[in-house]
């Protein structure tokens, strides 16, 4: 054991020992006092420039006997202390005496909570009738609220009631100063538009500021109101049953109920699918389903009838909707306040008998014909009831100023030129008498429109025909009483207008002078003048465009008449192309045709010796007929050398080489 160890074990022999004996106590160093020497700055060993820093003397008690000891302190840090919290309490007390400056002054402080927006007016207004409302704004606050803006944001559909034409959307109104503890009235006055029974909402807005500062503050209100009543009172009449395909009523009455004018009244329907549009009293504007009514008188009432064919299945139904209201101020054709919505639900129901009428294979509501042209017409009957019925009678009613009636002809049927009607009954058709349960049977009948010409053609324009088919036939009802049941269908046709291609193909008239040998020779050229000449019949013709195409062996040559005539040409599809652009009804009947030229030169080959080789192919004209809303063309046939039109003309011309090859 090591003297140390040894010490250590008498140590804990003393300290636990149950003697009684008390450790000696240790002798202590005696406390001395020391002056110390002490930078009164930081010192950085590597820069010279602090060696030279002010040094102060400054006591501590040492202990332990230390001698000597280099401190090198910071601030006081109990003067730092006490001058921050010194600081802090100024602050407090500043602070404490603004607020209460400002609430025993009142100065420059404002709560919208001490901001009221009062509207004074009717709950309910009647729609299209002047609405007359006051608003207060009362400033409780102790304070003056300064540059006040009064904004009211109106509904959709409210107008000015000053110019009801004007539509309103949102109103400034400058009020100025409103002094602490004041009340600011103003009046504002409107007329609501809208449906019966219809929530709109005022916005009011009050844009303020107060004295001394560029803040704007806002104070918003919402103040409800309810259309009492519709300006516009509208009652739809209509089956509530229909046929398929047969053509049905609707009736509509528009009223006025406003004690003043209504400006700008738009009536629009929104149709069910397979609804077919027929007609209308008065006509739509454009799109068969927006009428523009204009101003409307108080008390004034309008009616439209409008005419149309639903079709589907038996018992399916089909749902109309009709809007009444303003125009929109950017479309006239839209509505911007509605007044009035109005439904009609109408269900199909299948006919005793069914009738169906196609024109020319087609069974559309709408058919377009051509003038002059036979109009090939079909029947198809069922019976669809579970007896039979007796005494058929079949109607086929043709009308239309258009009508040829020398044309008209009925298959086994009667024809009563007096109301240009064919019938069928069972004196010319024996079938008729007795139409047994599920019995089917088919008829023919034909006819055309007149042609147009000169004297015609100014009379027909945008003309229609219509065919109304209609089969009645009697049959013993629960009771045994003999009743009439009745089927029909009717067919609009519309008549293209005609657009008449004539071409010439010639040697020694036109505008161009011709060269090269006639008759035409192998391997040589000649040239020849195409004249076209158009015409139109009854309709205006958008986008007309006249259009041939050459054979290899002819060249274009570039030449046209009149010389700025639109026209291009097509070298890899060989194509010539006339821009002609809108023709008006009546071009080559009531007016002058329109004329175009052009010029080619036609170069024979060996092989084409002794023929009659064509020099232009595929001549077209085409255009949208605005009337029938359909693509209308006419073709013309190929030109060939035997220019017969051409004065000069004789025999052998019209071969490659002349008549005599020997």
């Amino acid at each position: 054991m090591s003297i140390d160890d040894s010490k250590i074990e008498d140590l804990k022999k003393k300290l636990f020992s149950n003697s009684g004996e008390v450790m000696p106590p240790t002798p202590r160093a005696k406390l001395q006092r020391h002056s110390v020497l002490v930078n009164s700055g930081w010192k950085d060993d590597d820069d010279d420039e602090m060696e030279s820093k002010t040094e102060d003397t400054v006591t501590f008690n040492t202990y332990g006997g230390a001698k000597g000891l280099d401190v090198r302190p910071m601030k006081d840090r109990g003067n730092v202390f006490k001058k921050i919290l010194g600081f802090a309490s100024v602050l407090f007390f500043l602070a404490l005496a603004y607020a209460g400056y400002i609430v025993f002054t009142g100065s420059n402080f404002v709560s919208n909570n001490n901001i009221d927006i009062k509207l004074i007016g009717p709950v309910t207004s009647p729609a299209g009738e002047e609405l007359s409302l006051d608003v207060d704004i009362i400033n409780r606050n102790t304070t003056d609220l300064v540059l006040a803006d009064l904004v009211i944001t109106y509904p959709e559909g409210t107008r000015n009631a000053d110019d009801r034409v004007t539509n309103m959307t949102q109103d400034r109104i400058a009020l100025g100063t409103i002094e602490k503890g004041k009340i600011v009235r103003h009046t504002v006055r409107s007329v609501l538009f809208g449906e019966e029974n219809a929530k709109k909402n005022i916005k009011l807005s009050l844009e303020y500021r107060i004295e001394g500062s560029s803040n704007i503050f806002v104070k918003d209100k919402q103040y409800p109101i309810f259309i009492g009543s519709s300006p516009i009172a509208v009652h739809v009449d209509s089956a509530l049953e229909v046929i398929p395909e047969q053509e049905s009523e609707f009736r509509i009455t528009i009223r006025s109920n406003s004690a003043s004018i209504i400006k700008g009244l738009v009536f629009k329907a929104e149709y069910p699918f397979g609804f077919d549009f027929v007609s209308a009293v008065p006509s739509t504007t454009g799109d068969n389903a927006t009428w523009i009514l204009g101003d409307i008188t108080p008390g004034e009432e309008r009616e439209i009838i409008l005419r149309g064919r639903i079709l589907g299945g038996e018992l399916q139904e089909r749902v109309f909707r009709f809007y009444t209201g303003t125009e929109d101020a950017t479309d006239k054709m839209a509505i911007g306040t509605v007044f009035v919505t109005n439904s009609t639900s109408i269900t199909l129901k299948r006919p005793f008998i069914s009738a169906d009428l196609s024109l020319d294979g087609k069974s559309d509501s709408v058919y377009v014909a051509r003038a002059g042209e036979d109009i090939k017409g079909e029947i198809t009957w069922q019976n669809n009831l579970d007896v039979p019925v007796n005494d058929a009678v079949i109607q086929a009613r043709i009308t239309g100023p258009m009508l040829d009636k020398l044309t008209i002809q009925g298959d086994q049927g009667f024809y009563r030129s007096v109301d240009n009607t064919i019938l069928w009954d069972s004196s010319t058709l024996e079938g008729l008498k007795e139409l047994k349960a599920g019995d089917v049977g088919r008829l023919q009948f034909s006819f055309a429109a007149v042609k147009p010409n000169v004297e015609n053609n100014s009379t027909f324009r945008r003309e229609e025909m219509k065919v109304e088919l209609t089969i009645r036939a009697k049959r013993l009802n629960e009771d045994k009483v003999p009743e009439e049941v009745v089927s029909g269908v009717s067919r609009t046709i519309k008549i293209a207008s005609d657009l008449g291609l004539t071409t010439r193909l010639v040697r020694n008239i036109g505008p161009f002078v011709n060269t090269g040998p006639m008759p035409t020779m192998p391997e040589q050229p000649s040239t020849f003048t195409v004249l076209v000449s158009l015409k139109n019949s009854y309709n205006n013709v958008k986008d007309v465009v006249y259009t041939a195409t050459l054979p290899q062996y002819v060249e274009w040559l570039g030449q046209t008449y009149p010389t700025n005539s639109p026209v291009t040409y097509n070298a890899d599809k060989r194509q010539i192309t006339w821009q002609v652009g809108d023709m008006q009804p009546g071009i080559g009947y009531s007016s002058s045709a329109k004329d175009f030229a052009f010029q080619v030169s036609f170069l024979p080959s060996l092989g084409q010796l002794g023929s009659t080789p064509s020099i232009v192919l595929n001549q077209k004209i085409a255009g949208k007929d605005n009337f029938t809303g359909k693509i209308t063309e006419t073709k013309a046939d190929p030109l060939d050398i035997k220019i017969e039109t051409d004065p000069k003309f004789k025999y052998g011309d019209d071969k490659v080489g002349g008549e005599d090859l020997t």
